[in-house]
């Protein structure tokens, strides 16, 4: 676990590039920044990872001032991509460039060493520079790094390489304080990737590490899921100047986007929105980037709760804290306004949480849900005589809990819900509430359960479906005339009833301009 002050501490961060809108790299005054860390506290968070950049003075400043943890990262040099070869030439870190590494480390740790709001050193992030599942010298050097690092900095944790997967496996740690891992899976389409991998993290697994004998690793690491995030598309128009034009850093895109990626970049979004038909469903753009921001509220605390059930994890960094150019996922846009799920994202992102765990989401109304609880406790209050109350269409139970100590996670009792009789399709809350004697509320949650009507149950219909319109042509124009050309002659084409060609009715104009972007 990772101590402060001696106390076991729950990390509950994001990820900060630390870029602003119209200054970039500066922090525009200190009444902005200010407000900035304050909405960051209001979501639940109590540390920020600076991200591949030395934080300003004032950063730190405001940081120890109100109560902000700090998670300071070295620039990178190059990053992974494109790596181009993997002759070892290519990979060569020289003299020049190392000292340069080591004069930036050293330097911010001179500058920095006195706010006690700085908690953790990165020298790599991502493999970004090096080559260290490939080269034996890197590997030393990032070893050498981390060692100088403690030397300079002996109270502050030290990460070595901060991995993740990679097309060519994954970067890994030779030694460090912290076994941390990035894990990008997008909810609910790869919820399986997301939970298998952080539960072989939480048995402390091999390959997070070198596998090349040259492992310093103790064993007792505190794991955290360093990166981890969704997409919540922020609305796009108060960006936008008064005659709907586009500022320029919407042209902006990531560079290691192919022609299929183009769709993510900021510009000409507007215009893509209108043309696939989204108004239909959504009506106006606002309407629609708020329905994206509470999917990724939902995927965010679906990943929490995974996480937070695990007893090893013992923190995670959110990427990212506001959103930046063309990326959608931060908690905040770009302007740090906050998204749709703001008020209500610290039921979950915070220290102290009560998680329920379901082998499914939706019922039939005769059906009793079966929920598993896990509680975990990393706040400063106690959790002396703690009760849970379970709500349940409209009525409530109530248990007392085991005594929890500060970093406990603790499995309660599998409880059994009524079946909820429903003769349309009914979404219940499941309230989950953790009190102490005095009513203080210690933590809360809620998780949404889709109760279907007996009567819509039916048997499951698995043979073929036949569409055929014998009054209009087929789809293809010509086709027609084509299948009943290559007929042997005197011979009749049934082409017109073969049921499994799909015919249209008005499809003609489908190969016609739409005016959507190609």
């Amino acid at each position: 676990m990772i101590l402060l002050n001696n106390t076991p501490i729950y990390l509950v961060a994001a990820l900060d590039q630390d870029f602003y809108l119209d200054t970039i790299y500066t922090v525009p005054s200190e009444a902005y920044l200010r407000d900035q860390f304050q909405k960051a506290k209001d979501l639940g968070l109590n540390c920020l990872r600076c991200h591949i950049k030395p934080p300003d003075p004032l950063y730190l400043d405001l940081a120890d001032e109100m109560g902000l943890l700090v998670w300071a990262e070295i620039p990178s040099w190059r990053t992974f991509y494109p790596k181009g070869t993997y002759h070892t030439d290519q990979l060569t870190m020289d003299a020049a460039l190392k000292q340069r590494v080591d004069d930036t480390l050293t330097g911010m740790i001179a500058r920095d060493f006195n706010h006690p709001s700085l908690i953790i050193w990165t020298i790599v992030n991502e493999d970004w520079g090096t080559a260290l599942p490939l080269s034996a010298e890197d590997r030393q050097w990032v070893r050498h790094m981390y060692e100088r690092c403690k030397a300079a900095d002996p109270t502050r944790l030290v990460v070595d390489n901060s991995p993740c997967p990679t097309p060519w496996g994954p970067n890994v740690h030779v030694k460090s304080d912290l076994d941390d891992w990035h894990l990008y899976a997008n909810i609910p389409d790869h919820a399986a990737t997301f939970v298998n991998t952080v539960e072989q993290l939480n048995m402390r697994t091999l390959w997070t590490y070198s596998p090349n004998g040259d492992t310093e690793r103790r064993g007792d690491e505190p794991v955290l899921v360093s990166e981890f995030g969704n997409w919540g598309l922020a609305n796009v128009l108060p960006y936008l100047d008064e005659q709907g034009g586009e500022p320029d850093w919407f042209q902006l895109g990531p560079w290691w986007s192919g022609w299929d990626g183009e769709p993510g970049w900021m510009r000409g979004v507007l215009d893509r929105y209108a043309c696939f038909g989204l108004a239909a469903i959504f009506g106006d753009f606002p309407t629609f980037a708020t329905a994206t921001q509470w999917h990724q509220y939902f995927a965010l605390k679906y990943q929490i709760e995974v996480m937070r059930r695990l007893s090893r994890i013992v923190g995670y960094v959110i990427t990212e804290l506001t959103d930046i150019y063309w990326e959608g996922n931060g908690l905040m846009d770009f302007a740090r306004r906050p998204k749709a799920f703001h008020d209500v994202f610290k039921t979950i992102n915070t220290e102290d949480v009560i998680v329920p765990q379901l082998a499914r989401y939706v019922f039939w109304a005769d059906e009793a849900p079966r929920v598993k609880l896990t509680a975990s406790h990393y706040s400063a209050v106690p959790w002396e005589g703690a009760r849970l109350r379970l709500t349940w269409q409209g009525t409530f139970r109530e248990a007392e809990l085991p005594l929890l100590i500060v970093g406990q996670v603790e499995t309660l009792d599998l409880y059994t819900l009524a079946a909820a009789p429903v003769t349309e399709a009914t979404i219940q809350p499941l309230q989950l509430d953790v009190f102490n004697d005095s009513g203080q509320t210690l933590a809360h949650n809620t998780q949404n359960l889709l109760i279907l009507p007996t009567t819509s149950r039916q048997a499951t219909y698995t043979s073929p479906v036949a569409i055929i319109n014998l009054e209009t042509t087929l789809l293809h124009p010509g086709l027609e005339d084509d299948l009943t050309n290559a007929v042997e002659p005197g011979a009749q084409s049934n082409a017109a009833s073969t049921p499994d060609m799909v015919s249209q009715s008005g499809l003609e104009s489908s190969s016609s301009d739409t005016g959507c972007p190609s």
